[in-house]
């Protein structure tokens, strides 16, 4: 996937769901405990060096996931994440699985902030320079807005600070530091 593809999805994605958003329901009042919901993400990012001993070299990747989430309650959700990482410029893809949690801590008309944690593992294709194995922890931490578009399906928009790192399992264990921006889709079972 080309960044410039990425974004023009983006824009488009924005331009049809902007007019429905203008509508006053807000979807977290129509579900509750048990209800299950799906989230197609798309993503682009970068890794960087925060802190200052990453030595990682410099790179941009583009991501498809594709999340499972259970409400816990109308405001929070946990849930299961399954992504597919493309370098940008290179040939080094990774996939990922995720248990994260979501909980909505700003609810307003037309719109709902939340945060997000998630804990898992990525499996790189090849190694990167700093890291010793291709098989990593990965963990995220998100904060976004969700609008919804009606009754059963939500556009989010999201930023997810991102680290991997063995755990100091084998040596060299510099860890990658990323951050992303996604937006998701998601529809109610």
């Amino acid at each position: 996937m080309q960044r410039e593809s990425a974004l023009a999805l983006l824009i488009l994605v924005l331009s049809l769901v902007m007019p429905v958003n203008a509508s006053p329901v807000l979807g977290s009042e129509y579900h509750m405990r048990g209800d299950t919901q799906w989230i197609v993400w798309l993503g682009a990012g970068e890794n960087h060096r925060i802190p200052s001993g990453t030595l990682v070299p410099h790179y941009q990747f583009d991501s498809l996931s594709l999340e499972y989430d259970k409400l816990v309650s109308p405001r929070k959700s946990i849930g299961c994440e399954l992504s597919f990482w493309e370098q940008a410029s290179g040939n080094n893809n990774a996939c990922s699985i995720l248990g994260n949690y979501r909980n909505d801590f700003l609810v307003r008309d037309r719109f709902a902030a939340y945060y997000a944690a998630g804990i898992g593992v990525i499996c790189l294709s090849d190694r990167v320079n700093g890291q010793a194995t291709k098989v990593n922890f990965n963990e995220r931490l998100s904060v976004g807005l969700r609008y919804p578009t009606d009754r059963n399906s939500n556009v989010f928009i999201e930023y997810r600070l991102c680290h991997a790192s063995n755990a100091g399992i084998r040596r060299p264990n510099h860890g990658i530091n990323a951050s992303v921006v996604a937006i998701g889709y998601s529809w109610y079972l």
